[in-house]
């Protein structure tokens, strides 16, 4: 039965790991990337350096590097899944 739910598996998981990776919303409510950095994210780190900072080079290469690096993690992902997908 695992091969007939692999297209589903596939989705799930792409869905979770894009999440996963870019998680700003929660240690932004709630803590605000503290105590110290221990919740601290790439994507409140983009957003400080931003509009906190006003560094928006900074905040440019980090967001360009996140993008890429959520790409990768994708096509690497989706290409170990799919090869154990099943044709109907």
């Amino acid at each position: 039965t695992l091969p007939m739910l692999m297209p589903t598996v596939t989705i799930v998981l792409f869905l979770t790991v894009v999440g996963a990776l870019k998680l700003f919303d929660l240690p932004y409510i709630m803590t605000n990337g503290g105590p110290g950095t221990s919740s601290y994210t790439m994507f409140l780190a983009v957003y400080n350096a931003a509009f906190r900072e006003n560094n928006y080079g900074y905040a440019t290469a980090g967001g360009i590097f996140l993008a890429v690096a959520i790409i990768a993690v994708s096509v690497v992902q989706l290409s170990i899944t799919r090869k154990r997908e099943v044709e109907l």
